[in-house]
């Protein structure tokens, strides 16, 4: 059966176009944007707070970004600084968060400094006569980026290097910040990322139970190794509490076509109340290693009853569901369970 099954798999591989694979979007390289301070231009805004041992500031920028994601961009961060021993100022501390929305692709990530203490940044006013703080960092500061980019083929990954810049800039302008990034992975490093499952949230919701599982059945047609689970799940099966979800993969069991012996599973994940709608990356502990078949996708929910929801689409027979404590993790083998028609949408994330 199993030789069946990858020859079957190796005929349909033979007959998808390169085309239907997943196309790799373009990495943020040469993304960069400027927001001004103050009115009459408020697309910066900056508050602060001070003690004896520092300053720190927070900051929120909205932009129109330059480069291959073109829509609105948003940025929320703080940057800490404190007066060293010679009386200059240092940066001890920035972080931030980021998000381009784009018709290229919507873009999330999140930013630190490298370098921990940078000394000399210019001047810094927590309040100013006008009562607005004002920020001015002599120079950018280095930060390194971590991104991820969805597009209708998938979810894939950036990394690199980005520099946030804070000028002081005249009267009406207390602080002009600037940014730009330069992506260290490369195209070939995207591609595939996707590599079985449904790429595209469905359009219905369904509650998840407390102690249960549920899944669905994709093709692998190459070997690879599967790193990551995402799932689109929200959190709007309540108005208050949580509840613990993981990601489950399973073999097809050659007697019934079901879920048959488990492969691996997911670390947990929170969902808390009204989350919105997102693909959640659940990390594999093992990674799976897997050659060409059918393999079953699903979430194991815990204790708390119909907080998270996953996205769905009517498939007959595309799900199977049982009861199974979250505590003690997902049985193996998968059990004796019931069928419907809602196919999951969750996809598996690796490389070949």
């Amino acid at each position: 059966m199993r030789r069946a099954l990858c020859t079957l798999a190796a005929i349909v591989l033979a007959a998808v176009p390169a085309s239907a694979q997943a196309a790799s979007p373009p990495l943020l390289t040469g993304e960069s944007f400027s927001a001004l301070g103050g009115f009459p231009y408020g697309g910066l805004s900056l508050t602060c707070s001070t003690t004896e041992e520092a300053e720190t500031y927070r900051f929120r920028a909205d932009s129109v970004p330059s480069g291959p994601y073109g829509g609105t961009y948003t940025e929320t961060g703080e940057v800490v600084v404190r007066q060293a021993p010679n009386f200059d100022m240092e940066v001890v501390s920035a972080q931030a968060e980021f998000t381009i929305d784009s018709p290229a692709g919507q873009v999330t990530g999140t930013k630190r400094l490298t370098t921990r203490v940078i000394s000399d940044p210019g001047n810094s006013e927590c309040i100013e006569p006008r009562g607005l703080p004002a920020l001015d960092i002599d120079g950018p500061l280095p930060l390194s980026y971590t991104a991820t980019i969805t597009t209708s083929d998938g979810v894939f990954q950036d990394r690199g290097s980005s520099t946030m810049e804070f000028d002081r800039d005249g009267l009406r302008q207390p602080t002009e910040f600037h940014e730009q990034f330069t992506s260290s992975l490369v195209a070939t490093e995207q591609e595939h990322s996707v590599l079985f499952g449904k790429r595209r949230p469905g359009s219905s919701f369904s509650a998840m139970s407390a102690n249960t599982k549920r899944a669905s059945p994709f093709v692998f047609y190459f070997p690879g190794t599967v790193r990551r689970i995402h799932a689109f799940i929200d959190g709007k099966g309540a108005t208050s509490g949580s509840q613990t979800v993981r990601a489950v993969l399973y073999r097809r069991d050659p007697a019934t076509g079901g879920p048959g012996a488990s492969i691996t599973r997911s670390f947990a994940y929170t969902v808390p109340a009204g989350m919105s709608a997102r693909w959640v990356p659940f990390w594999l502990a093992p990674t799976a290693q897997l050659q060409p078949g059918v393999y079953w996708l699903g979430l194991q929910t815990g204790g708390a009853h119909g907080v998270a929801r996953y996205a769905w689409d009517s498939v007959p027979n595309a799900r199977r569901y049982n009861i199974d404590a979250f505590a003690d993790g997902a049985s193996d083998p998968f059990g004796t369970s019931f069928s419907d028609d809602q196919q999951l949408s969750i996809f598996a994330f690796g490389s070949y």
